[in-house]
């Protein structure tokens, strides 16, 4: 599904960033298709959130 919605329906793009995520490892996971297309983890992104909520305590 990731992968799908960061290609906009492309299925050469779709079929690319498949390609490439597998070459990472034989599981593919949302989190490494995220960051393979340059966006940030969830995991980062909610220790970034975290981070920045305890300096505004």
């Amino acid at each position: 599904m990731a992968i799908a919605r960061l290609c906009d329906g492309g299925l050469r793009d779709a079929l690319q960033l498949l390609a490439q995520v597998r070459l990472l490892s034989d599981e593919v996971t949302p989190s490494q298709v995220i960051e393979l297309a340059g966006g940030i983890a969830e995991a980062d992104l909610l220790a970034l959130l975290q981070a920045i909520a305890k300096v505004q305590d």
